[in-house]
């Protein structure tokens, strides 16, 4: 498996940001994990834990950050109750894609 590819897959981290960490330890965009010695992951490790919110820190700031919007009753989550556009857009011809996932939000 690619660098790239494994450090997309982390919750949190884009294509972007694997290719910053690539550039930043001055590695090939094309090197495998398999190619790093141990060294080199365990330091890659620790800068991602250090530098970026990922997995389970990111999604806990998402629940926190959508309980303050509930509590606090703010615009965005009264489109988000009625299943609208959350981010101003038109709602009479467009926001069918999250009219539609609000439909399977709602069943499950």
């Amino acid at each position: 498996m690619f660098l790239v590819s494994y450090i997309n897959n982390i919750y949190g981290l884009s294509k972007v940001s694997a290719f910053k960490i690539i550039n930043e330890f001055g590695l090939n965009k094309n090197i495998k994990m398999s190619d790093l010695n141990k060294k080199k992951k365990i330091d890659i490790k620790k800068y991602i834990n250090n530098k970026f919110l990922i997995d389970n820190k990111l999604k806990k700031q998402e629940k926190l950050y959508f309980k303050f919007l509930f509590v606090s009753k703010h615009y965005k989550s009264f489109r988000f109750k009625r299943g609208l556009p959350v981010r101003g857009q038109h709602s009479h011809n467009n926001g069918k894609t999250i009219k539609r996932k609000f439909k399977y939000f709602i069943k499950n």
